[in-house]
């Protein structure tokens, strides 16, 4: 049964871990923290705030595990993946993942492009990231997700500014008053707790928590996330939870070939797919 969903499942958890990596920064907001502070009082100065803990973030490298769960004839249904990391800030990240002490996937991204390997299932996914550009924000699977998430998530002044008791909330909307996407931000460390998308009708699609911080450097203040919780209202409530917790460190000397495209090769691999700019992943032959 576990091969009926790979597909979809295992880009879910490239996608949590870049998330992971790339935060440098987050938890919860169900959890919501006692301490209050003031928010920002302008979009401006909080777009401010945001890049400048982005620069300050420094690459990092841990261990944990994916576990995803989902409804199938009535039942809940899981399994985990353990995972290994390593991202440099902003857009470089390898990621290694086993199941049953085997193997499973291994994805990756650079400046230019981001793939994944998964060799159980002899599939391989990659694409350009703007070709990206394409992909509706809502989509679980959405490589202009990853784009979000690389280097922190990316706010500018198109958002509008709101605060909600601890936290300042940026919401992006269409021409018409559609929410697109809301980021929640707490406002004492001004760190990212909550990510969600919006699909076409105006209700939250995708939704992202990210909770229980480490931090790696305190020079730099870089921060990781020890847990992540994505759920996916679209697909019947899929959930996928990540854990990061050992060997959770600044990642030094990394080389350049963790982040080559080409070092990840299609060898033995019978379906390869690329990203076109229409969204669309495309068999080349």
């Amino acid at each position: 049964m576990m091969k009926t969903y790979t597909g979809r499942i295992v880009f879910v958890c490239f996608v949590a871990l870049i998330i992971f990596a790339a935060a440098g920064c987050q938890p919860k907001v169900d959890d919501e923290p006692v301490i209050l502070c003031p928010g920002k009082v302008s979009i401006e100065e909080a777009v401010a705030a945001i890049k400048a803990q982005q620069t300050r973030s420094l690459p990092v490298q841990g261990r944990g595990k994916c576990r995803v769960s989902w409804i199938e004839d009535n039942k809940t249904k899981d399994y985990d993946l353990q995972v290994d990391l390593r991202f440099c800030p902003p857009d470089r990240l390898y990621l290694n993942g086993t199941y049953l002490s085997k193997e499973y996937l291994r994805a990756g991204t650079n400046a230019e492009e981001f793939w994944l390997r998964m060799k159980e299932m002899e599939i391989y996914q990659w694409g350009k990231w703007e070709d990206a550009q394409a992909c509706p924000s809502h989509q679980l699977m959405n490589p202009a997700n990853l784009l979000d998430a690389l280097g922190q998530v990316k706010i500018d002044e198109s958002y509008k500014l709101s605060n909600e008791g601890a936290y300042d909330v940026f919401t992006l909307t269409d021409e018409v008053g559609l929410k697109v996407k809301r980021v929640y931000v707490y406002c004492c460390d001004y760190t990212v707790r909550k990510i969600e998308y919006y699909g076409g009708d105006g209700l939250v699609s995708v939704s992202i928590d990210l909770d229980d911080y480490t931090t790696v450097d305190e020079d730099s203040r870089t921060k990781v996330p020890g847990r992540i919780s994505i759920v996916n209202i679209e697909s019947g409530s899929m959930k996928i939870d990540v854990t990061l917790n050992k060997g959770v460190k600044v990642f030094k000397n990394p080389k350049d070939a963790l982040f080559d495209r080409d070092k990840c090769t299609t060898r033995g691999i019978e379906n390869v797919y690329k990203l076109n700019s229409d969204c669309r992943f495309e068999k080349q032959e």
